[in-house]
């Protein structure tokens, strides 16, 4: 617990540096490619910042990467680079191709994203690509965003560390809410995960200190499975901790693979929760 605190506090420090660092105000989809580098603060005014059309653009700090059918952008190599919303408003990041990632981050150090809503657009069809995706950083802090569906995912998280997320709203994305692999130190703090679909809710894999602390999860669902459907799937030799919070309206087949696993304090299970077997695997079928 002592060096659970001792990570929050540090996090809890990025912004402040983030916000002693040049601001550069920005109106437009263009001037925020433009703004992206090292050691600033780029403040989006309200509006819709639609990359769909910059897709040839690049930069120093980014470039828009093809994957398969993905166009996606890549912001890489960057320290001490934050981006927000001006004057807590929710500018909209978007992307119209539903095939890649709307924003990722590669090897990236000392990133602070607050007050945006970052998704694919309206149109809720066939996207196989999430919102946010943070491949190979340290020391991220997301505040206060709002990351939506059509994605496949919301939220990323690869071989990273000490990664701060606090009162986000992950909403309606078509596969799960997250995805963890090989990564350490990653603490949800008040954030809500709601409306979202059609697989195990947050994966864990190859990953340790995962924590969540006050966070809502309601009406998510998980199909069926032959074998077991998991709100959470969490790898063998792993863990994950929740405490506090509430979990409601919820469908799965079970909250995870065992208690030892999915570690649960103080968490309250509100009405309209569906564990079609049971909220733990019996010994016969784990």
């Amino acid at each position: 617990m002592k060096d659970l605190l001792l990570l929050v506090c540090y996090c809890l420090a990025i912004p402040v540096a983030c916000a002693a660092s040049p601001e550069i105000y920005v109106t437009n989809a263009t001037e925020f490619l433009d703004a992206i580098g090292n050691n600033r603060t780029v403040v989006l005014k309200q509006g819709e910042y639609d990359l769909s059309q910059l897709t040839s653009k690049s930069g120093d700090h980014y470039r828009f990467e093809q994957q398969d059918m993905k166009r996606e952008l890549h912001l890489f190599d960057l320290v001490g680079f934050a981006m927000k919303g001006e004057n807590g408003a929710l500018p909209h990041i978007l992307t119209a191709p539903r095939y890649g990632e709307v924003l990722c981050f590669d090897q990236c150090k000392d990133i602070h994203l607050g007050q945006l809503r970052i998704g694919h657009g309206s149109k809720k069809d066939n996207c196989t690509g999430g919102v946010l995706k943070f491949q190979n950083c340290e020391d991220v802090v997301v505040v206060g965003c709002i990351l939506y569906g059509s994605g496949n995912q919301g939220l990323s998280i690869n071989e990273c560390k000490r990664f701060l997320s606090t009162d986000n709203v992950i909403e309606e994305c078509v596969v799960r809410i997250m995805e963890i692999f090989d990564s350490q130190h990653i603490y949800f703090k008040a954030c809500t995960f709601r409306n979202n679909e059609t697989g195990n809710q947050v994966e864990v894999w190859t990953s340790t200190e995962i924590n969540f602390k006050d966070c809502i999860f309601q009406n998510n669902w998980v199909p069926a499975y032959e074998k077991a459907g998991y709100f959470f799937e969490v790898e063998a030799g792993c863990s994950i901790s929740i405490s506090g919070g509430t979990f409601k309206e919820n469908t799965c087949d079970h909250l995870g693979p065992s208690p030892q696993q999915v570690k649960v304090k103080k968490m309250a299970f509100g009405d309209g929760n569906s564990f079609r077997k049971g909220p733990w695997p019996s010994a016969s079928t784990k």
